[in-house]
């Protein structure tokens, strides 16, 4: 009975989760995709026929979760926009210049959801396709070079702030304070290991989750 609580409890959190929501949905987009474009030739046509429904109904599914995300992330952008006055970064830029693009993306994103449900009629989804594309695209370069210029400066900051902790008690003769300096260098070495792979798994996560892919969206249909 724990265990199936624990599951029910599991369960409920991965559920009520909107970034896992999301991705599930798009794993049966993808994955229908991935069916139809190895084994198009091989399938009967009537599941062949059934996947194409999936993966559009799936598609536009995401597209109605993202009617008016624009305007969180342009509440992010404003945020960002307050900080980049107040201290100039490169990594806030890179972060305000994200969320201009993703606001842009979801914008098209909507309209191309209101053409599915023939809410707008005058253009079509192939007139938007590029401006989805390269949204997507700028959006995603923006926001990877910001994750590898944080972590850059996290790696240097580490490595300085253990030298000067460290350093000059490695020159002493003294043990006691050798010793010190040693057990000092050991926790940073391990404490900046544990970030690198922290930062790393964000990173990787980042590039996994993100739609980095320039050609998801394309004139075919396939988003």
């Amino acid at each position: 009975m724990e265990n199936i609580n624990r599951l029910i409890k599991i369960w409920a959190q991965i559920s009520n989760n909107v970034r896992i929501r999301d991705r599930t949905v798009k794993a049966i987009q993808y994955g229908c995709q991935m069916l139809m474009g190895y084994y198009g030739q091989q399938l009967k046509e009537d599941l062949l026929q059934s996947l194409k429904i999936t993966r559009r109904t799936a598609s536009t599914s995401r597209k109605a979760f993202w009617l008016l995300k624009s305007i969180n992330h342009m509440c992010t952008f404003v945020d960002l926009l307050s900080e980049l006055n107040q201290v100039f970064t490169v990594t806030r830029l890179l972060d305000l210049l994200e969320q201009f693009f993703l606001i842009l993306y979801y914008f098209f994103e909507n309209i191309v959801f209101l053409i599915r449900v023939s809410v707008v009629t005058h253009i079509t989804e192939d007139h938007l396709d590029d401006y989805v594309n390269w949204t997507n695209f700028f959006g995603d370069v923006a926001g990877i070079l910001s994750v590898f210029i944080h972590f850059i400066h996290k790696i240097s900051s580490w490595f300085t702030l253990k030298q000067r902790l460290g350093s000059g008690n490695l020159l002493t003769n003294e043990p006691t304070r050798r010793e010190e300096a040693l057990l000092v260098r050991d926790i940073f070495d391990t404490s900046l290991g544990l970030i690198i792979v922290s930062d790393t798994r964000q990173h990787f996560n980042f590039l996994f989750f993100s739609n980095l892919c320039f050609f998801s969206h394309n004139s075919q249909g396939w988003s």
